[in-house]
């Protein structure tokens, strides 16, 4: 696969790179309104299914609009789109995510979540403001920049189709940070993965228009 963030992140400086710079590629999902069509995708907590998904509620969209549980519905703020990033063991290599990561998943491919009102391009990623950690809450920031906008589906933990999904910033080799769903209308945030894993931190993408 060609390493699109080689191209995009050419010009970063060394101390960007080491912060976590990443990168961005071809979508395959799809969405909430008619005009994401069949290239977005929005996501549902097995605590609540398809009733509630994740979704920008804020009026004026900018960065750090805090990312939220929305009642389902043809809506552009349930509008994202699924960047392929490469997979964790690569993005180590290239020195853009922690080594708890790329040890503990090796070979995972891991993604970012541009949001994509009515399918047009934001730059604007699902992310964290800092590093995660117990009760940091998803915001939308600028793809491309840092590890914070970086997501690990954690396939082998999933049950009933949905599963855990971990922040690219996680340096724990137990217990990732992994997006947690609070309570309809409250921000999304993340949390360390407990054990057996709660309806709240597992997730599904959702294609198609709602």
């Amino acid at each position: 696969m060609e390493r699109v963030k080689r191209r995009i992140f050419a010009g970063l400086s060394a101390a960007a790179l080491a912060a976590g710079a990443i990168t961005a590629a071809a979508p395959t999902s799809s969405a909430a309104t008619t005009q994401c069509s069949s290239n977005c995708l929005t996501f549902a907590a097995e605590e609540y299914g398809s009733t509630y998904v994740a979704a920008i509620q804020a009026r004026l969209v900018e960065q750090g609009s805090v990312v939220s549980l929305a009642g389902s519905s043809n809506f552009k703020g349930e509008d994202f789109r699924s960047l392929d990033e490469g997979t964790t063991t690569q993005l180590w290599d290239d020195g853009l995510v922690p080594t708890a990561l790329a040890k503990n998943w090796p070979g995972y491919q891991m993604y970012e979540y541009e949001f994509t009102p009515y399918g047009q391009d934001s730059n604007l990623c699902i992310g964290t403001a800092t590093a995660a950690t117990n009760g940091t809450e998803l915001s939308l920031r600028p793809c491309g920049v840092n590890n914070q906008t970086l997501w690990l589906p954690e396939t082998d933990e999933a049950v009933n189709g949905f599963e855990p999904i971990i922040a690219g910033s996680d340096t724990r080799s137990t217990a990732p940070y992994v997006i947690t769903a609070g309570s309809p209308g409250a921000a999304l945030t993340t949390h360390e993965l407990a054990s057996p894993e709660p309806s709240s931190q597992l997730w599904e993408e959702i294609v198609g228009i709602l």
